[in-house]
């Protein structure tokens, strides 16, 4: 079974619909961040049609780079972590909402500052 990516539109009575209608279907109604909406089929992926790519095997590599180095951060026994929620606690009026979200910024930021 393929993806298919369509946009939905939905009339009245229906405003907003994000997620499956059914446990048992296969139909995922996407809400994206920016107000869109799309609708996709759920399964397992088809590697012959679909190959897995060198780029998103990259991406995969990056993202688990990262995320160790926040679960390594938010960890109460890290070397930073007193500073890390120091400078968290500091910016927590007007940024980022939770102590985890501020890290990952901060990996990320950092990983942009050293050109990768």
């Amino acid at each position: 079974m393929s993806k298919h990516v369509s946009k939905t539109e939905f009339e009245y009575p229906v405003h907003r619909i994000c997620g499956k209608i059914s446990r048992h279907s296969k139909v995922v109604h996407s809400c994206t961040a920016s107000g869109k909406f799309t609708t996709y089929l759920q399964g397992e992926r088809d590697l012959v049609a679909h190959p897995i790519t060198q780029s998103e095997l990259d991406r995969q590599a990056k993202f688990k780079t990262r995320q160790a180095l926040v679960a390594a951060r938010v960890k109460r026994t890290a070397s930073t972590y007193e500073a890390d929620m120091a400078a968290y606690r500091a910016q927590c009026d007007t940024g980022y909402k939770s102590f985890t979200k501020y890290i990952w910024a901060q990996v990320i930021e950092a990983e942009s500052e050293a050109g990768e």
